[in-house]
């Protein structure tokens, strides 16, 4: 950075918006309309996030029987996409008209 009368000038950005930022221009140029890629890009920054804060043991991962509950009680169509190689996400879309 630029010397500002012996003081340097710095910003700190945080990580989270610039990672939204850029899954979405990746998912515009895989094809996705803008609405839709700004929000696989936040998908992506919000699950980068959950898996910093597991790692740093902020957050425990959701027990397997949770997960089996909320599947079995789901009645609308599963989605699965694979969002920078994190297969087994699954995200969920209702039908139009059901």
């Amino acid at each position: 950075m630029d010397d500002n009368g012996g003081r340097r000038n710095w910003v700190m950005v945080n990580r989270a918006p610039v990672l939204t930022l850029w899954a979405e221009m990746v998912a515009e140029v895989l094809g996705f309309e803008h609405d839709e890629a700004l929000t696989l890009g936040r998908a992506v920054a919000g699950l980068k996030a959950y898996l910093k804060g597991v790692s740093l043991g902020l957050f425990q991962p959701t027990p397997i029987e949770v997960k089996e509950q909320r599947r079995k009680m789901r009645k609308d169509e599963t989605v699965k996409i694979d969002l920078l190689h994190r297969a087994g996400q699954t995200y969920r879309r209702r039908i139009a008209g059901a």
